[in-house]
């Protein structure tokens, strides 16, 4: 039975939010606490109080208490825009984007000058580039970036990262020289400014802004770190031994030691000294697991469903009426296996366009307006009858087109999505996957070796990188065993380098595409590589790598034991 609230009362509750409100703004969150429990032992839940407890939880980091409160308040005041608003930022910053959306978009509509004052356009453009909607947002970041006065430095990091996202590599940097020109002695706009500079092949002016970078912060070890590996210069011996002091002192298992172990070790497997450069890696490697969560027995279980789905049966059917024609090319394989090579020599090609590792498969599964997550690809996977999946092609296209600055025929470099090729043959009848092999222990060494932000937990440990490569071997024979012919063609790296001319045109061939000397100019290409192979991609082709994990044999031992099984 509902409680009834008496005038006195409800003046009462007023009175008592309004004092736990006080508190809460000047940062006594326990006082404003305190009465908010003392109004509740007279009336729960009043929306007021509701509402104080979730802005004190918001205000002392907590956005997932704070979503809890402010949507309960919210339901009991729904037409409270400034309550909407601190709903919408506790949820995004909750990473419940989907749910933020729609909230931007009623403030926006209802009340422009609230929108406006709550910072409401750079909040709703990175809610929405969460959700893969980078033209919406970049059209948010544009009105949000007009209006702030002294640079908000955050904001305009992002935008930039969604004009890499959209190709769009001079405005990229056009704002981060904006930041730069308001922020000039802040080392990280230089160093993401280098950052995106070496993906876009301009070495010389990356080495100029991480030359930057150690001016505003010597200790810079990231910038030192790029700057080595970025090949032979001057100063790069001195730099070296730079390097080599900041992690002798850095901390046990701080970030500077962790970025130390992988440049140092590299730098050991250049000069020949194979059992240093392990023990680099190794250091590196222990540090990164344990800052990750990674189990194999979910690994497993999600291989299963990605492939449970896609029996031989399933592709008898021929491509149904509405399907998309376009007809991207997917180059799927493990890390680290050769593919930016293939990438850049097709790229080459006029009639090709790269598209780099875009999560642009992944989203269109997922649906418009929706945030990806394993969970909801491996539902949908199950879900799909053959009309859905036609939609994903057609989201698939779209997305290239609009969301990604696309025109002509892409080439997709999201080496994860082996896992989906039976939704990639399904979505879009026309497309053409290039499965890139490589040696194994060659692949899994490279793997060891790179240092991985994100996306490849399974790198860090040589069990588990030897369990998760024989996943990835079934895998791919699943496919072999249930795919139509001339869907799939099977390239290997070490033909690749050996035989370069003769693979691409057997590539080129199975695309559907005529032949062009350009693509044997691969250290030529323009366009972004923004993965590991960001400098050796930009080499003439050669064979160094074929082989070199013959040097760490001994200690690929725990790793060889899996991929002999």
């Amino acid at each position: 039975m509902t409680q009834k609230l008496s005038n006195n009362k409800k003046r009462r509750l007023n009175e008592f939010a309004e004092q736990a409100w006080a508190y809460a703004s000047k940062g006594k969150f326990a006082a404003a606490l305190n009465i908010c429990d003392k109004a509740d032992s007279l009336f729960e839940n009043f929306p007021e109080i509701v509402y104080v407890r979730g802005m004190s939880a918001a205000m002392q980091g907590d956005y997932p208490s704070a979503s809890t409160w402010l949507e309960q308040a919210s339901k009991a005041m729904p037409k409270n825009l400034s309550l909407m608003v601190n709903l919408a930022n506790a949820l995004l910053f909750s990473n419940r984007e989907e749910e933020a959306v729609p909230l931007y978009a009623h403030i926006l509509e209802n009340d422009p000058q609230l929108f406006e004052k709550a910072n409401g356009y750079g909040a709703y453009a990175i809610a929405l580039s969460e959700l893969g909607e980078y033209n919406r947002a970049m059209q948010f970041f544009d009105e949000a970036i007009k209006r702030i006065q002294s640079g908000d430095l955050e904001l305009i990091k992002k935008a930039a990262h969604i004009c890499h996202v959209r190709r769009n590599s001079d405005k990229a940097i056009s704002l981060l020289e904006k930041a730069r020109s308001s922020h000039p002695e802040n080392y990280s706009i230089p160093f993401q400014m280098a950052l995106l500079l070496m993906q876009w092949n301009r070495h010389d002016e990356a080495r100029a802004l991480l030359r930057e970078t150690l001016r505003i912060h010597p200790g810079h070890i990231g910038a030192l770190s790029l700057l080595v590996a970025s090949g032979e210069y001057e100063e790069r011996q001195a730099d070296i031994t730079r390097l080599q002091t900041i992690y002798e002192q850095a901390e046990p298992d701080s970030n500077d030691r962790l970025i130390g172990a992988y440049a140092l070790g590299d730098e050991a497997d250049r000069s020949g000294e194979y059992s240093a450069a392990f023990n680099y890696w190794s250091e590196g490697n222990r540090m990164r697991r344990a800052q990750v969560a990674y189990h194999d027995a979910e690994q497993e279980r999600l291989f299963k469903a990605a492939i449970a789905p896609f029996s031989a049966e399933r592709f008898t059917h021929a491509a149904c009426k509405g399907a998309s024609d376009a007809a991207p090319i997917f180059i799927v394989g493990m890390p680290r296996c050769g593919s930016s090579l293939l990438e850049r020599a097709l790229s080459l090609h006029p009639d090709l366009t790269d598209a780099g590792e875009i999560g642009a498969l992944q989203q269109s599964i997922a649906g418009r307006m929706r945030k990806p997550s394993t969970g909801l690809i491996m539902e949908r996977l199950e879900s799909l009858d053959d009309a859905g999946f036609l939609e994903v092609g057609t989201e698939y296209a779209r997305r290239l087109a609009e969301e990604h600055n696309i025109d002509g025929r892409a080439i997709d470099k999201s080496l994860g999505n082996f896992g989906l090729i039976g939704a990639i043959t399904k979505a879009l009848p026309n497309a053409r996957i290039i499965h890139l092999a490589r040696d194994p222990m060659a692949s899994c060494l490279s793997m060891f070796q790179a240092h991985f932000t994100a996306g490849v937990n399974y790198s860090f440990d040589l069990d588990e990188l030897g369990r998760h490569y024989n996943r990835y071997l079934k895998a791919m024979q699943h496919w072999r065993d249930v795919l139509p012919s001339g869907v799939m063609l099977e390239v290997h790296y070490e033909e690749l380098v050996s035989n370069t001319e003769s693979e691409l045109h057997r590539v080129l061939e199975f695309c559907n595409v005529e032949w062009n000397d350009a693509c044997l100019q691969t250290h030529k290409a323009g366009g972004s590589v923004s993965t590991a192979s960001v400098f050796q991609v930009r080499k003439p082709i050669h064979q160094k790598s074929i082989a070199r994990w013959k040097h760490y044999e001994a200690q690929l031992a725990p790793l060889k034991k899996h991929l002999t099984q």
